[in-house]
């Protein structure tokens, strides 16, 4: 049997994805979850609170998940490190699993992301749920590439980060693949974008020579 703190989630969830956030409120949450409002206040504190909670259920488990492939992958790579496919697979993958898995992703984003007026406060969340992800991958990364510069790595890491987004653009990809009569199935999906992606992160680059202080003027050396 849930907690009386899930029964408060799964209730709010439920009917904020029905109706939306301002149209929810907490009389409504707290006659579903079958609890009286001062054990939402007690476990929440406030509904922005609550709809940070819910938002935090969905995004969280993508990233616990491509940490978990992640410690697969090192785990079975040893000291060398896996190599760079397979650290943006691990990346990837898991994204790719949300969208199948919530195929109307992008209205639980709208309907969950209009509450936040303070858009500050959004970006501070996001921003902790993603840190473990940006931190572990970039080490990934910084090991896999040697042959290139630490600041560029880092930056081609938002790159990874901002291509992958993509996949929460689905529609897009369908739009092509009606157009053109293409048949792919998923794992392909997966296979080209990590292609795409990795070809993006080595560049064709064997020195990248950049200042510290300057990023915005980076010099490249291109291969011979």
């Amino acid at each position: 049997m849930a907690d009386t703190k899930t029964k408060i989630l799964n209730a709010a969830e439920k009917l904020i994805l029905k109706y939306g956030a301002e149209k929810t409120s907490m009389r409504m949450i707290t006659e579903e979850a079958h609890v009286n409002l001062a054990a939402v206040n007690y476990h929440f504190g406030s509904k922005q609170n609550l709809v940070d909670a819910i938002f935090a259920r969905f995004v969280q488990p993508v990233g616990e998940s491509q940490l978990r492939l992640l410690t697969q992958a090192e785990t079975q790579a040893g000291k060398q490190g896996p190599p760079l496919e397979i650290i943006v697979r691990c990346y990837v993958a898991p994204l790719l699993e949300f969208v199948e898995t919530y195929p109307h992703h992008r209205q639980i984003f709208l309907k969950l992301g209009r509450p936040f007026k303070d858009f500050d406060r959004f970006q501070s969340q996001v921003r902790d749920m993603l840190k473990p992800v940006i931190d572990r991958f970039g080490q990934a990364l910084l090991k896999a590439l040697p042959e290139i510069s630490h600041d560029i790595v880092l930056i081609r890491l938002s790159f990874m980060m901002n291509t992958s987004a993509g996949i929460f653009h689905a529609w897009q990809m369908e739009n092509v693949k009606r157009y053109y009569g293409i048949a792919i199935n998923r794992e392909e999906v997966l296979i080209q974008m990590v292609e795409f992606i990795t070809s993006g992160l080595r560049g064709g680059l064997s020195k990248v020579k950049s200042s510290k202080n300057n990023l915005s003027t980076p010099v490249y050396t291109k291969e011979n």
